[in-house]
This record gives structure tokens, sequence and C-alpha cells, in this order.
């Protein structure tokens, strides 16, 4: 962005050399994992694997309602076509938008909150895609200050980032998003790495979050 804080690049550059660096994206408000090189040579060969899908990246996240069985959302999405100035960096569902494939598998309910522990697989790597595709089949997950939420709370939110009535506005106290697994194999060896993000707000959910 045109902006001139500290990032995670910053960070990596700081500890690892210059040629350090994150190698996909995370949205801001979303948490958890993000795979990182510290080499070129392991950025070139790590880049073929993420262009090949075979990087697996799993997401959890808690959803408003109640997801009773796997769902496949295969919506196209675009970033050219929202009207409305500031929301202007929303994306969304469009005939003519690029292909976009999410799996969503429930993992538990929660009844008196009616909400959803999901697992979200991201089949494709579109700006936003899971949140979008979420909220498109009416299950948006909670505390996103975009998608599923009042257009006049996300610009308020887009002017300030503190907002005080956030919980109040988009139903819990950040997006309950988080980037839980990262699988693949490099040279002759397998990795898997854990997430243990527990979005501690809502422990009935804890039993399912590995110690």
């Amino acid at each position: 962005g045109r902006f001139y804080h500290y990032s995670l690049n910053d960070a990596l550059k700081s500890r690892f050399g210059t040629h350090a660096k994150a190698l996909h994206r995370l949205d801001k408000e979303t948490s958890g994992l993000l795979l990182c090189t510290i080499n070129p040579q392991s950025e070139r060969a790590l880049k073929v694997l993420m262009q090949k899908g075979a990087v697996i990246k799993s997401y959890y996240a808690i959803v408003k309602g109640k997801v009773e069985k796997e769902i496949l959302i295969d919506e196209p999405l675009s970033t050219q076509r929202h009207k409305g100035g500031d929301l202007c960096i929303k994306s969304i569902v469009c005939e003519n938008g690029k292909k976009s494939r999410t799996l969503l598998r429930p993992i538990a309910y929660h009844n008196p909150t009616d909400s959803s522990l999901v697992s979200a697989l991201a089949l494709t790597g579109r700006t936003h895609q899971i949140r979008v595709h979420c909220a498109f089949i009416g299950h948006r997950i909670l505390g996103d200050p975009l998608y599923g939420a009042n257009e006049a709370h996300s610009r308020e939110y887009l002017q300030n980032n503190e907002l005080p009535q956030y919980t109040q506005y988009f139903g819990a106290p950040y997006l309950c998003l988080n980037a839980h697994n990262l699988q693949f194999h490099f040279k002759g060896q397998d990795y898997t790495f854990t997430s243990h993000f527990c979005f501690d707000f809502m422990p009935h959910f804890a039993a399912y979050f590995k110690p």
C-alpha cells in the first residue's frame, strides 16, 4: 500500500537479511500462518510449488448460522465492479469475474450463539475470497467489517480501524478467520504447520483446537 509503517517484510529483512520476504499475503484483519523465505533459491522453488497448487492452505473461521454439510462454493469474483467510493476495495461475486472456489467443511455448531466453526480450503487465491464466499451463501464470518455488514458501519471502520463499536457492529471483536494450516513437500520432506490461535472469546469451540 501507499504507506510507510513497519511491516512483516521489514521484520523478516531485519532478522534474516535483505532477501527475506513473505511469499503470499493475508488480509490485514486475518490472523495465522504465512509462508516466508530467506534466500532467492528457496523463493523460486517455493513460488513454483504455490503456482502448481502444491502448497495447501486451509483456514478456520467462525461463521453466522448452522453449516450442516460440506459446501463447495464455485462463484467467480471480481474487484473491478463494486460501486461505492471507499467500498471499492471490496470484491464481489460477478459473472465475468475470475474463477474462484472455496470448500467449506463444518466442524461444530453452537446453538446459543447460532454460530459454526468451519474449515475453509481456498482452492483458488482471490482477494477476500473466503470472506466473500461465506457472506454470499448467507454465512458471513463473524467480525468481518466489510462482507455481510451494514455499509455505513463498514465506512466507519475504514475511517477508524480502532472503532469502539466494532463488536457491536460486526458480531465479534475481530475477524474470525485464521490461516490455520500450511502443508507442502519441499526438498524431499513433508512439512505441516498449524496455527494455535483459538478465537478465545468463544471458549465453547476450544476443544476443536490442538493444544
